[in-house]
């Protein structure tokens, strides 16, 4: 067993290991001889690789001889120099495991998830370790190791005693913040780098934590200058590891946060080899990335981190150490990819996937010299990055020639394009309705008279609204929508979670998706598609327009009256587009895919989001002037939101197709009857033009349009599609992102299937999140205000006598906790309540408000049980609902709930 090492403090400095390094360097001069010579040229360019060989079940593989692999450098057969088996029946491994505990990049909670995880894999199997382990805490003020051992249990009494170091750096800090713990960290691996370099052995470096930011480029770009000091780092910190015999793996528990909310996939399109500075850019430095060059793992989100770890450690009991000869290059660096192929059915090899040449193979331990982070007083880190990592997410739904979902694709089946060139797909994740059954949320009432309500999601990957545009819906196509609608929601299971929600000049919840199909269909039942709202006619024949004399068809009057027509169906559009907008807002906390049915009569806006749309007529009678129509702004923010929410809005004709409009009769675009012909004319452009737009919003959300005059089987067809899908992840290839359209296209290796999908994006970071203020609050606790899950609770309301107790359980994940300076964390969050009469009459209001500390562990341990609340009101005679609302004070984001009591 190795020699146990003292505690060890490294500050984050490169220049005290730069001098390290030089007091250990003998002086004078070496006179060498042409053996000596030859002899120093072969060992400058000697390397040696561990390779992990595993079976199909991710078993250790003994027992291979050289003959039984195959080195490929460049593409190209290597000589393998020297070969031995270690561990198992062969050589003792001299492998040794450090723990990094992360604390810079990972909250005060979460690094008690981390030590929690830990103590529980150093402490099972009686605390018996396979290998020495140490265990390292990284901080913003440096790196802390402590001594070796095989003891799990003494290192685990070790660990209780070490106290996390104390965070300098954070959120707070912003991009600069983030760039900061990013350069900090990975100066934490070339100093571990450093080091290890001068021990013998392989070591297994486990990263417990997110890793660090993962940055990406400005708007401006990155200057030549700045790729060559990036791709310099990447040459000095992948050789580091290699030379010191190091390989990383990184492993994420489960509810770690990810940094800065970045996509866990979004490492995967920079696992390409990087080969010039052209090609270098900053996230090839992530930890993801160098973990997988390094011939390492990585480990997603699991609630078994002392699992995860074993399985990390499992690499170090047997493995194969093999060398060769580098290629010679001259003096230049030149990227070689390696490859090891072996002769063994289902057996695969993992080591450094690549070294560059050029380099002398016997500086192990010398420091990074060009490295772009590098901060040494006088060179400073260039300021071209931002905390943002960008990915694209469409969700695809692919049909056969029948029209029925296709299932069991893999990334291997998807081909998409961006603007006509190719690019790589990193994920690909099949999602079904039928796989992701949902049961129902307890809500309702119980035999004691208690109420339990929540606005808490449901668990599940698709969400489906049935939208009825009483905007844009003539009355006369009402009745029979009411019954298709009726006729569809009775043949849903009971809790499907469908929404019913109605638009007019705001759209309005009526069932959410926690009441479920069989509320909906009551609620229509009961109620109706509501009266008309005359505030906002559903068409220009309800408006009552006078008629004109006939006299004054000619001339002037008709292009007058045509032009009042199309600025009125562009507040329509307008309107329409910020209904979308407060839906998008309001579907956004869901998770997964949101398929948004709009039984409408369609408007006539052009709905691809192209910026800016007309309307038009179309009709050389209406006047020059009117060509191209007014323009109405499709508004590059409603389709970012509607995006971001991942809303596919498939639009259905509530108007149908079973007879064309009467002319000046039935028309719900104009009021006309003296110019039969001018109006047959206008009448068929506009139905074009309404169903056109109709395609084009579908094509534009990744939804389709149905035009039938069975709603109801329309529907059913549009579930049966959208309720299986795809969800296809890739980086965007445009750097400069500034609010450019590129456009997709995504094609499967299947004959005769169909695809449907959002076919393109504005290349636009979403805006940043305004805080929410108190009146917007106020607001949410109106009567018959629209459903909010910012802030997800709970609440138990019990009625006794002439008072009524709400306990609340608020959902922690939903609430930000503000840190102070001593590391405990503050919660600020309000709880109010707004009693209504069968009028909508407010009869009262009460409101309280919570707030504390908390320590980090008990922030870690917080449920929606500890986070709670009690408030107790009077019940005023004629109480019927009860809105209940609550608002975390730190983000100024809420929730709320509507409760109806019964007859009071």
């Amino acid at each position: 067993m190795r020699r146990a090492r003292h505690l060890v403090l490294i500050g984050l400095s490169t220049a005290s290991i730069a001098c390290s390094v030089q007091a250990q360097t003998p002086g004078g001069l070496i006179k060498r001889t042409p053996e000596s010579a030859e002899q120093t040229r072969r060992s400058e360019r000697r390397v040696t690789l561990d390779v992990q060989v595993t079976d199909v079940s991710g078993k250790a593989v003994s027992g291979l001889g050289q003959q039984d692999l195959t080195l490929f450098d460049n593409g190209h057969p290597q000589t393998v120099t020297s070969f031995r088996e270690i561990g198992g029946s062969g050589v003792p491994a001299p492998t040794e495991a450090i723990l990094l505990l992360d604390t810079m990049n990972a909250s005060l909670a979460d690094v008690v998830i981390e030590r929690q995880g830990i103590d529980k894999f150093l402490r099972q199997n009686g605390g018996h370790l396979p290998l020495p382990v140490s265990i390292v805490f990284l901080a913003d003020t440096g790196i802390k190791l402590n001594k070796a051992s095989q003891d799990g249990n003494s290192l685990a009494e070790d660990l209780k005693k070490l106290q996390t170091p104390m965070r300098v750096l954070g959120s707070a800090q912003g991009a600069e913040g983030a760039q900061d713990r990013s350069q900090r960290s990975l100066h934490a691996v070339q100093l571990l780098s450093t080091y290890e370099a001068a021990r013998p052995g392989r070591k297994l470096l486990i990263w417990v934590g997110p890793g660090w930011p993962l940055l990406s480029r400005s708007t401006a770009g990155l200057s030549a200058k700045d790729q060559g000091r990036y791709f310099n780092s990447i040459v000095d910190i992948t050789t580091a590891l290699r030379r010191a015999h190091i390989t990383l793996y990184s492993v994420a528990p489960l509810n770690l946060a990810q940094v800065s909310g970045q996509n866990p996939l979004f490492y995967q399109a920079y696992l390409k080899g990087v080969e010039n500075p052209a090609q270098a850019d900053s996230p090839n430095l992530a930890l993801q990335v160098l973990a997988v060059h390094s011939g390492g793992l990585v480990l997603g989100q699991s609630g078994d981190l002392a699992g995860q770890i074993s399985l990390c450690l499992a690499d170090g009991e047997r493995y194969y150490e093999i060398s060769f000869d580098a290629a010679e290059d001259g003096t230049s660096i030149q990227y070689r990819a390696l490859q090891v192929k072996l002769d063994r059915t289902g057996a695969q090899a993992r080591t450094n996937s690549a070294y560059y040449a050029g380099l002398p193979e016997d500086t192990a331990g010398l420091p990074p010299s060009t490295s772009a982070l590098s901060t040494a007083p006088g060179v400073p880190a260039p300021q071209v990055l931002q905390a943002e990592a960008r990915l694209v997410i469409e969700d695809v739904t692919v049909l056969d020639k029948k029209g029925l979902p296709v299932k069991g694709l893999s990334s291997a089946d998807f081909v998409l394009r961006e603007d006509n060139t190719q690019q790589k797909i990193v994920s690909v994740e099949e999602h079904s309705a039928l796989a992701d059954a949902i049961s129902a949320a307890p809500t309702g009432g119980s035999p004691d008279g208690t109420i339990v309500a929540s606005n808490k999601p449901r668990a599940g990957s698709v969400w489906n609204v049935l939208l009825i545009d009483l905007y844009n819906t003539p009355n006369e196509a009402r009745g029979r929508l009411q019954s298709q609608l009726e006729q569809f929601l009775k043949q849903l299971p009971e809790h499907q979670p469908v929404a019913l929600v109605t638009m007019s000049s705001h759209i309005k919840i009526e069932t959410s998706f926690q009441d479920g199909a069989g509320e909906a269909y009551r609620y229509l039942r009961k109620n109706g598609l509501g009266p008309v709202d005359s505030s906002t006619p559903a068409s220009i024949v309800e408006r009552q327009e006078p008629d004109m004399p006939s006299a004054d068809l000619a001339g002037t009057v008709v292009p007058h009256q045509a032009n009042i027509d199309v600025d009125r169906q562009a507040n329509r559009g307008q309107t329409t587009m910020d209904c979308f907008s407060a839906l998008a807002q309001w579907l956004a906390p869901y998770p997964g895919r949101k398929n948004v049915y709009w039984l409408s009569g369609g408007f006539p806006l052009q709905g691809r989001p192209f910026g800016v749309a007309g309307y038009s007529l179309n009709s050389p009678d209406l006047g020059s002037d009117t060509k191209g129509g007014h323009p109405i702004p499709m508004q590059q923010k409603t389709d970012k939101e509607l995006e971001k929410a991942r809303v596919a809005i498939y639009p259905v004709d509530a108007r149908g197709v079973a007879a064309p409009d009467i002319a000046g009769v039935t028309s719900a675009d104009t009021t006309y009857t003296a110019n039969v012909a001018i109006t047959s004319e206008i009448d068929a452009d506009l139905s074009a033009a309404r169903r056109q737009e109709m395609l084009e919003i579908a094509k534009a959300t990744g939804g389709t349009a149905q035009f039938n005059n069975n709603i109801s089987q329309a529907l059913r067809d549009d579930f049966n599609q959208a309720n299986t899908y795809y969800t296809v992840a890739y980086p965007p290839p445009d750097k400069e992102w500034q609010g450019a359209y590129h456009r997709i296209q995504i094609s499967v290796d299947k004959p005769e299937a169909q695809l449907v999908y959002r076919e393109g994006y504005y290349a636009r970071s979403a805006e940043p999140e305004v805080k929410p203020t108190p009146e917007q609050f106020r607001n949410a606790l109106r009567l018959g205000a629209p459903a909010e899950q910012a802030v997800q609770f709970t609440s138990q309301i019990t009625k006794s006598g002439e008072s009524a107790t709400v306990e609340y359980g608020v959902e922690p994940k939903t609430v930000n906790f503000e840190e102070d300076a001593s590391g405990q964390f503050l919660t600020d969050i309000d709880f109010a309540i707004m009693e209504y009469d069968a009028k909508g009459k407010v009869l009262d209001k009460s409101a309280i408000r919570l707030s504390g500390k908390m320590t980090p562990e008990q922030r870690a341990h917080l449920s929606a049980k500890t986070l709670s609340a009690k408030q107790t009101i009077p019940l005023r005679v004629g109480a019927t609902n009860l809105v209940l609302g609550v608002r975390d004070r730190v983000s100024g984001r809420f929730g709320r709930i509507e409760v109806p009591l019964g007859s009071p």
